[in-house]
């Protein structure tokens, strides 16, 4: 048996060509044919949805938890130049969905400016799990040069 702690349904299912409304989560895990010996049961998952064109409803969430799937919302770190305030306002009421359990997938990609990270930690509340993306890194440790936020006390 497996958990799948953070997959991305709204791309999986824009990938594989299947409807995103009425899709049984169950059903999604057997699209594509595994051999016995490598046969596991997935009991339960965490779908982060990060892109605000594809963010569920909460209808949508309620359908997932009822499936044992988790959801979390965010906005991938280099859509930083895209995000408009209403996207903003929409992840914030999303964060409020009974069911969300999590703000993510946001990070530190250092291969953009950190501003939109700044914009949105303040969503964040002792209540939903944090899933950050962290990339830019070169092999000897160190940033690809961009500025990166001061640390706040």
């Amino acid at each position: 048996m497996s958990f799948d702690s953070h997959f991305h349904l709204d791309r999986s299912l824009a990938l594989l060509r299947m409807d995103r409304h009425g899709t049984d989560f169950n059903s999604l895990c057997h699209v594509s044919p595994v051999s016995r010996d490598r046969n596991v049961k997935v009991v339960g998952a965490v779908a982060n949805f990060c892109d605000p064109q594809t963010y569920p409803s909460p209808k949508e969430v309620d359908g997932l938890r009822r499936q044992g799937v988790r959801t979390t919302v965010g906005l991938y770190p280099k859509a930083a130049g895209n995000v408009s305030p209403s996207e903003l306002r929409a992840l914030q009421e999303l964060l409020k969905v009974p069911g969300v359990v999590g703000l993510g997938v946001v990070g530190l990609d250092h291969s953009v400016s950190p501003k939109l990270l700044s914009a949105i930690l303040p969503m964040a509340t002792p209540q939903l799990v944090l899933v950050l993306h962290c990339r830019g890194m070169d092999r000897a440790g160190k940033h690809s040069g961009l500025p990166v936020p001061a640390a706040s006390g």
